[in-house]
C-alpha cells in the first residue's frame, strides 16, 4: 500500500491574484425566473461537532484584495438533485480539490458514500441535511472512497437505503480527525464585528495557503435559485430563509465599487447559475462578504492524505466551462439536459519542482565535465 502524503500548509503552486477584467456587479436580490428547480438547503453547523476541535489561526500573509483558483484547476463540478445532501458534497469538493492542488490528483470522491457511512446529528435521512462539525468528526476513520466505484444514488432524493460498504482496498482520501479545522471563533450567539473581521482574516489565509475551505451559508433565501451568476449575491429584504447551505469557499474579491464578496462553488449542477463571468468556472457564485447569508459564522479545513494513488481512477473533467462565452440553460453545451457533454479543457498539471536544486547540481556536473573533454581533446591535437 503506497501513502501520498501532502504538504498543504505551505503556498500553492499556481494560485491566481487577479485583477477583475469582468466584474461581478452590485445587486441586491430582484433576479428574474429562470425556472431552475430548487435544491434543498439542509445544511446545519456547529462548534461542537467535532471533538477537540480547535480553530488554527493562520499568519495574516499579504493578501490580496482578489484570490481565486483558476478555473480548470479543481475537480468537476456536480449536482445534489433532489437531496438535502450539500453537507456532503461541499465537504468532498474542498477535499478533492486541495488533493488535486497538491498532488495532481483529479479523483472525484464519492458522495453516496458519506451518505452510507456517516451518521446524521439528531437522526433522520441523509437527505434531510446533517450539521457539518458533527458530520465531518464522523466520517470514516480508513478513507473516503473514488466516485467512480460508488456513485451517486440520489439525484431524485431520498430516502438513503443502502448500508455502508466494507471498502479497504482501493484508492482514499483519509482526514484524521486531528487535521480538522474550525476557521471561525466567536463568543455568544453570534459573532462581534471584531470577530467577523478576524474570522475573514483566518478564513482567506487558510484559503491562500491551503486550499479551498468548506463554507456554510447559515441563511438561504428563494431568490438563490434564480441569481444571475453574474452579481454580488446579496438577497432581497422581507424573505424568510429556506435553511442552511453548504459549499465550497475558493476565493475573494472586490468589485470597483468597494464590494467584496466570496467566491463560492456550488453543487447544483452545470445549468445553474443562470450566466458566468468570462474566466470564472461551472457552479461560481459570489455571495456579498458580511451580508445575510452569516457566511462568516462557520467554516471548516480539512486536510487530506491519498492512499493507493497508483489506483486511483482519475477523471479528465474539471470545472473548467468551454470558452468564455456567457451561458444560458437553454444553450450550455455541458448542460445535461442538452444530451451529450463535451469534455471540458483541462489544464496541464500543476508541477511541484522539489528537486530543482539536484537537476541544477547534474547540469553544472555535465558543464564541467564538458568542459574537461574539450581541454583534453586540444590538448591531443596539440
Amino acid at each position: 500500500m503506497s501513502v501520498v502524503r501532502s504538504n498543504v500548509y505551505r503556498s500553492i503552486d499556481l494560485p491566481e491574484m487577479y485583477a477583475h477584467e469582468v466584474q461581478p456587479m452590485d445587486k441586491v436580490g430582484a433576479y428574474a425566473p429562470t425556472g431552475f428547480q430548487g435544491r434543498p438547503n439542509k445544511a446545519r453547523a456547529s462548534r461542537g461537532g467535532l471533538k477537540g476541535l480547535k480553530r488554527r489561526t493562520m499568519k495574516a500573509i499579504d493578501l490580496p484584495d482578489n484570490f481565486k483558483y483558476p478555473a480548470g484547476t479543481l475537480t468537476a463540478t456536480r449536482d445534489q438533485g433532489q437531496c438535502g445532501s450539500c453537507w456532503a458534497f461541499g465537504s468532498l469538493t474542498s477535499i478533492q480539490d486541495r488533493i488535486m492542488l497538491h498532488s495532481q490528483l483529479n479523483v472525484p470522491l464519492s458522495v453516496q458514500y458519506v451518505l452510507d457511512c456517516v451518521p446524521i446529528n439528531g437522526g433522520g435521512d441523509p437527505c434531510g441535511g446533517n450539521d457539518v462539525g458533527f458530520a465531518l468528526s464522523k466520517f470514516p476513520k480508513d478513507g473516503i472512497i473514488a466516485e467512480a466505484g460508488y456513485p451517486y444514488l440520489q439525484i431524485g432524493g431520498g430516502p438513503v437505503v443502502d448500508q455502508c460498504p466494507n471498502e479497504k482496498a482501493g484508492y482514499r482520501a483519509v482526514v484524521k480527525s486531528q487535521n480538522y479545522y474550525l476557521t471561525e471563533e466567536f463568543t455568544g450567539d453570534a459573532p462581534s464585528p471584531k470577530q467577523i473581521e478576524a474570522n475573514i482574516v483566518n478564513m482567506k489565509s487558510h484559503i491562500m495557503a491551503e486550499g479551498p475551505i468548506i463554507g456554510v451559508m447559515l441563511q438561504v433565501f428563494p431568490d438563490l435559485n434564480n441569481y444571475d451568476g453574474i452579481s454580488v449575491y446579496e438577497p432581497s429584504p422581507g424573505q424568510k430563509s429556506d435553511g442552511g447551505h453548504c459549499v465550497e469557499i475558493i476565493g475573494w474579491g472586490k468589485n470597483n465599487s468597494g464590494t467584496e464578496y466570496w467566491i463560492c462553488r456550488n453543487s447544483w449542477g452545470e445549468s445553474w447559475p443562470a450566466q458566468h463571468l468570462q474566466g470564472m468556472g461551472v457552479g461560481w457564485f459570489y455571495v456579498k462578504m458580511r451580508g445575510a447569508s452569516l457566511m462568516e459564522h462557520y467554516a471548516y479545513a480539512a486536510i487530506p492524505t491519498v492512499v493507493d494513488s497508483k489506483d486511483a481512477p482519475i477523471s479528465d473533467e474539471t470545472d473548467a466551462l468551454p470558452g468564455d462565452a456567457i451561458i444560458t440553460p437553454g444553450n450550455n453545451p455541458r448542460d445535461p439536459i442538452g444530451g451529450n457533454i463535451p469534455p471540458g479543457p483541462v489544464t496541464p498539471p500543476i508541477v511541484h519542482k522539489k528537486n530543482d536544486h539536484r537537476d541544477l547540481l547534474i547540469l553544472s556536473v555535465i558543464a564541467v565535465l564538458g568542459i574537461i573533454l574539450y581541454k583534453l581533446h586540444k590538448s591531443r591535437r596539440k
